[in-house]
């Protein structure tokens, strides 16, 4: 049985989770004809971080994503997108954990807000 959220914290529901990044990633170090594969580490200008895998391009298999702006993930990735089993807490202190699909909480989860409430069962497309 799904616990509650008791709405005295602003749940994180319509806030898409951003694709990693847009267009193909560039970090140094690993080209073979301009196409990046293996693990390696991505940084931004302004600090933010890409840890993980890569196949042609794309951010692949399980790694870490941090934001200047205080966003982490750890966990599962796919075509640049957070995908599979994964925990992401945001600025505000609220932290999810559970599954991803193709960028979006989907499935089983645990949603955490920073005031104490939590919400635990089906996610829909960042929807619970």
């Amino acid at each position: 049985t799904p616990s509650h959220h008791s709405g005295r914290c602003t749940p994180l529901r319509c806030a898409p989770l951003p694709s990693v990044v847009n267009g193909p990633v560039r970090p140094v170090g690993w080209a073979t004809r301009d196409i990046f594969s293996g693990s390696g580490t991505y940084t931004w200008a302004d600090t933010s971080r890409l840890k993980c895998d890569f196949d042609d391009n794309l951010a692949t298999g399980k790694g870490s994503f941090t934001t200047a702006a205080g966003l982490k993930y750890y966990g599962g990735f796919r075509k640049n997108r957070f995908h599979g089993k994964g925990k992401m807490k945001i600025a505000s202190g609220a932290a999810f954990e559970g599954s991803f699909f193709d960028g979006r909480m989907r499935g089983k989860g645990k949603m955490t807000w920073p005031c104490g409430d939590k919400y635990v069962g089906d996610f829909e497309d960042q929807h619970m």
